[in-house]
Order: C-alpha cells, then sequence, then structure tokens
C-alpha cells in the first residue's frame, strides 16, 4: 500500500509539473428564502494535495465574488456564511481550462421551519410508578366545577367520608400533599375542598416512613401518603370564606380565612371572633388555620408527646383570634414557615345551686352561689426552617416564643340554713389572681443518611425556657348566727417560676442484613426549676406579716444520661424489635 501511495503523489507531481498560467473562479450567491443576493459571504480555495489555503475572498454587495491569480492545480471551495449551510466544490483546472464561472449559488438555511405538529400522548388511567401508584386525573369524569374531594370519590380504591377522610386499599392517608408539600397546614380537606379537580393533573399514593414515630424512639411504621400534582397551569391561586351568625341580641359568631399561593409561596390570613363556645379553638382548628407549629412538644423518660393548649372552661366565652401563616422556598435547600397569632379570651361563668342534706337526727340546706372572670391576652410567634445540605442530610429548625397575661376573678358564697330556716354559718371567699408568663423554645433535628442502605443517623436538640410571676389576693369570711367571726383569712400571694430544659436524642441504625438492624441510642436531659412562693397576712392596715407554713422556695436540678440498644427484624409484612435501656439520674433539690 505505501507503493501504492508513493505512485500516486509522484502522478499528481507530474501532472503539476511545467502547468503554467492562473486560474480564475467567479459566481454569485444569493438567499434561497429572501432571493436576493448575499452580501460579506466568505469563500476560500485550498489546494487538495496539501491542504494549503491559497486564496480567499467576500462577495460584495451583489452577492458576486472572484479569486484569481491562483496557481493550476485541483481546489477544494468552500463557501460559507454564518447563517447559512457550507458549500462545498472540487475544482481541477488545467492548462485548457484555467477560468470557472459557477453561475448563480443559492445558499440553504441550516435550519429548516416546519408546519404546526401535534403530538398526542395517552397515560393509562392507573398505573405503577415503582412502588407509587398513580391515577391520571383527566381519564376520571366529574361534573363541572368538581373539586378535589369528588374526584377522589370517583378514583378505583379510594373512599372518602363526610368528614373528608380518607382511605385507599383498606388503609387511611395520614397525609395529603400538593406538589410534595403541605397546603396551608395539615388539614386534608383545606385542598380537597378547595381545589378545582381540572387543576390535578395526578393523584400519587405511596408509603412513607412515620417520621414521628422515628423521633419519638418508638418502633418506625410506614404511613399512607397521598400527593396532589397540579398541572403547570394551576400552580397559582387563592381562595378563602367568610361566614357569621347572630340572634342580634346576646350571641354571635364570625369567621374569616383568605389564603394565597403561587408555586412555593403560601400565605394565609385568618380571624376568629364570637361570643358562643364554639370560637374557642380545638385540636382539629390547629390544622385547619395552619397552626401545628404552635403546638408542644413535651419531652420526658417515658416518651414524647405533642399537646396544644386551648380554653375549654365552661361559661359565656369573647374570643378573638387572629394571624398571619406564611410559607416559602427561600433557595433550592432551604424552606421557611413561619406564623404569628394573636389571641384574646373572656370567659364569664356564674351558678347558683341549691344542696339538701338529710341526716339520722336533723337537715339542713346549702346555698352555692358562684362568680368568676377569666382574662387571657397572648402572642405567639414560630419559625420552623428546613435546610437540605445535601442529598443524604437534612437538618431542621424551629424556635418558637410566646407571651401572655392573664387575670382571674372568683368570688363564692355559702349559706348554710337549718331544717328550722335559720342560717348557721355563712362562707364568703374572694380570689384574685394575675399572672404574666414568657416562653421560648426550640427544636432542631439532623437526619443523616449513608450511602449503605439502611445505616442512619438522627440527632434532635430540645431547649425550653418558660418564666411566670404572679401575684394574687384571698380573702375567706366565716360566720356563725351573722354576727359571731370564726376565723379570717385576708392573705397576698406571690409566686415566681422559672424552668430550663435541654434535650439531647440520637439514635444511629446500623444494618448488619437486608432484614437484621441494630439502633444504638443515647439521650442526655438536663432540668433546672426554680419555684418561690409567698403568702403575707394582713397586719395594721398592710400584707406585711409572712405567713411561713404557706411561703416556700426551692430549687431543682436533675441530670439524666440513658444509652440503649435495640434489634431489629424487618420484612415487608413483619417488623420485631426488642431493646432495653439503662439510667443514669443525678437529683439536686435546694431550699430556704
Amino acid at each position: 500500500m505505501r507503493f501504492s501511495f508513493v505512485l500516486f503523489f509522484l502522478f499528481v507531481a507530474f501532472c503539476s509539473y511545467g502547468q503554467n498560467g492562473n486560474m480564475k473562479i467567479r459566481g454569485s450567491i444569493k438567499d434561497t428564502s429572501a432571493n436576493i443576493p448575499l452580501e460579506n459571504t466568505v469563500i476560500i480555495a485550498v489546494r487538495l494535495n496539501d491542504s494549503v489555503l491559497v486564496d480567499f475572498s467576500r462577495s460584495n454587495s451583489e452577492g458576486v465574488f472572484e479569486l484569481k491569480e491562483m496557481p493550476i492545480d485541483t481546489y477544494q471551495v468552500v463557501i460559507t456564511h454564518p447563517q447559512f449551510a457550507d458549500g462545498l466544490y472540487i475544482i481541477a483546472g488545467t492548462r485548457e481550462n484555467i477560468e470557472f464561472d459557477l453561475g448563480k449559488i443559492v445558499m440553504q438555511a441550516k435550519t429548516q421551519q416546519l408546519n404546526e405538529v401535534t403530538v398526542l400522548g395517552f397515560k393509562d388511567p392507573i398505573y405503577y410508578k415503582g412502588d407509587t401508584l398513580i391515577y391520571t386525573a383527566d381519564s376520571f369524569k366529574v361534573k363541572p366545577n368538581a373539586t378535589v374531594e369528588d374526584l377522589l370519590k370517583k378514583l378505583p380504591g379510594v373512599k372518602v367520608d363526610a368528614a373528608g377522610k380518607i382511605t385507599t386499599q383498606g388503609k387511611t392517608i395520614e397525609k395529603v400533599l400538593v406538589d410534595g408539600d403541605e397546603f396551608f397546614g395539615g388539614d386534608p380537606t383545606v385542598a380537597t375542598r378547595n381545589l378545582n379537580a381540572t387543576n390535578i393533573e395526578s393523584v400519587q399514593v405511596y408509603d412513607k416512613k412515620n417520621e414521628v414515630s422515628a423521633d419519638c424512639s418508638k418502633d418506625e411504621e410506614t404511613i399512607k401518603v397521598m400527593n396532589l400534582k397540579l398541572k403547570e397551569d394551576a400552580k397559582k391561586g387563592y381562595f378563602g370564606k367568610v361566614s357569621g351568625a347572630s340572634d342580634f341580641k346576646n350571641f354571635y359568631e364570625g369567621e374569616f380565612l383568605a389564603n394565597r399561593f403561587n408555586k412555593s409561596r403560601k400565605v394565609s390570613l385568618f380571624g376568629l371572633v364570637g361570643n358562643t363556645p364554639r370560637t374557642n379553638f380545638n385540636f382539629g382548628d390547629v390544622y385547619k388555620y395552619g397552626l401545628n407549629n404552635e403546638m408542644t412538644m413535651d419531652f420526658s423518660e417515658e416518651g414524647s408527646s405533642y399537646y396544644f393548649s386551648s380554653q375549654e372552661a365552661e361559661g359565656l366565652p369573647r374570643t378573638l383570634k387572629s394571624g398571619i401563616y406564611f410559607t416559602d422556598k427561600l433557595s433550592k435547600k432551604t424552606k421557611l414557615l413561619t406564623n404569628y397569632s394573636y389571641n384574646q379570651n373572656l370567659l364569664k361563668a356564674s351558678s347558683e345551686t341549691r344542696d339538701q342534706y338529710f341526716l339520722e337526727d336533723t337537715t339542713y340546706t346549702v346555698n352555692n352561689a358562684s362568680n368568676n372572670s377569666t382574662f387571657n391576652d397572648a402572642h405567639s410567634v414560630n419559625l420552623d426552617f428546613t435546610i437540605d445540605v445535601d442529598s443524604l442530610t437534612t437538618l431542621t429548625i424551629k424556635p418558637k416564643a410566646s407571651f401572655s397575661n392573664n387575670k382571674n376573678n372568683h368570688y363564692e358564697d355559702n349559706v348554710y340554713v337549718s331544717e328550722d330556716n335559720v342560717i348557721t354559718r355563712k362562707t364568703a371567699i374572694t380570689n384574685n389572681n394575675t399572672n404574666q408568663s414568657k416562653n421560648a423554645s426550640l427544636n432542631s433535628n439532623l437526619r443523616r443518611k449513608f450511602k449503605k442502605k439502611d445505616r442512619n443517623l438522627f440527632v434532635s436538640y430540645d431547649f425550653n425556657y418558660s418564666n411566670s410571676t404572679g401575684k394574687g389576693l384571698l380573702k375567706t369570711i366565716n360566720s356563725i348566727d351573722t354576727s359571731l367571726f370564726l376565723s379570717n383569712v385576708d392573705q397576698e400571694k406571690t409566686s415566681y417560676n422559672d424552668n430550663l430544659s435541654n434535650n439531647i436524642n440520637s439514635t444511629f441504625t446500623e444494618p448488619l442484613t437486608n432484614k437484621i438492624k441494630l439502633d444504638f441510642m443515647l439521650d442526655l436531659m438536663s432540668n433546672y426549676g426554680k419555684q418561690e412562693k409567698t403568702a403575707f397576712n394582713f397586719i395594721n392596715g398592710e400584707y406585711s406579716q409572712k405567713d411561713s407554713l404557706l411561703s416556700n422556695s426551692f430549687q431543682n436540678s436533675r441530670n439524666t444520661i440513658r444509652p440503649g440498644l435495640r434489634f431489629i427484624y424487618e420484612t415487608k409484612k413483619v417488623r420485631f424489635a426488642v431493646g432495653s435501656r439503662v439510667r443514669n439520674v443525678q437529683v439536686k433539690t435546694k431550699t430556704k
């Protein structure tokens, strides 16, 4: 092959040897779409046997170009323009052929525009993607203006009861998400009863680890989650409601709720006012108004629990509750949820009873009358930061703060009447108290997954601080025959409480096999409390005499270390766990 290549080279050199004269190449260039001369098109001539650039030129305003004074040889002529496809010509010159006219050259566009194309795609009404069951929403027909709840009732295997509770495949849906996130709190009916069915692209149902159960160091269980995926043109909107009622005499109640969402950003304004028992917030209202981060986690050695404080006393209330809820993704890795609420509650109650007692030797009657008034004024601020540090690590930080003032006035009167209708004894009690409290807390947890399947680390830190000061007045008058006073109690009481706690809980899970895992647990708890109660008797026109029997002051500190080990055997249908903990507790008490 090397010998053939040498012969070819000698042949080309021989053909070129002795040739005299110059070649000329000319032509004109036009735009194929506009059919007009194309200016500034580059034309280059490259010698074919050694790829040397011999000459180049540009087309003028009329599209004409010319290459001249080129030695006779074989050339590759390239015509190029940034908006058009390149043109390529091979021109071989001889002594007889030294002038070449390429004529009108029409440049072809780099891209060719197509007419309108419609692509139709059809999805199965129900299909699985991995472990996720997906319903294609448009495959199920609903009435015009139907809600998501109406759509869910059409899905095979899904049931919705009158309260909005959703079940699928015999299991209750614990969480309803919209585009993978909670929709204005944890109440699923906020999404299912306010979003239009036509805005839903698909309904996804899957199992998820119960994170609350894991945080409490209990057996982890899976929960059913439903995710409503919105269509792109439906990821923003607003909804709300206004309701009210009154008898235009004594009772009234009103409710206001306005929500707006735009992709990940959600804003909610709410208000509640009235003087009926219905206007007190209950546990369900916490999720309804997106206040589930106002719930307080109570940690103890026996476990953890959540509670939400509300006024449930008997009487005629007057309630005002208002606030704002906001959540948004500050970045791809950081999500913020915050809310502020103001609560004012006035509760008045009065009662009158008549009790009659029948004894062997006598009969008597007791007439009881009482009046009670309670006033509460409170502010609360809650923040919730969720940070995805990386694909395997999630950090959650939840600071909270609240401030409240409380006043309670209580009066009670008891009259004892003999069977002869004679008053034998009277008791009058007056008890007035004011209290001011401040609370601050911080809950944070770190979840870390590892490349090895089922290897996990969970660390949580809880800080809680509370402080309250109170002042009260207690008066008790007992009398017989309406004239003789047996005893009097006239005291001023003060109280001071200060509590501080720090708790660290950690769990490291190490898989031994696909079915067997070990949990290494360590809890560190520190609690400090201080309490002072003082009672002063009324002497010589002022409360100056300290009552040592009703006064006390003490400080408590409690430090606990609790390591533990747990063995877990888990399959798709069976989970067995057994473990043990040991505990070391140091308690100190100081009194005055």
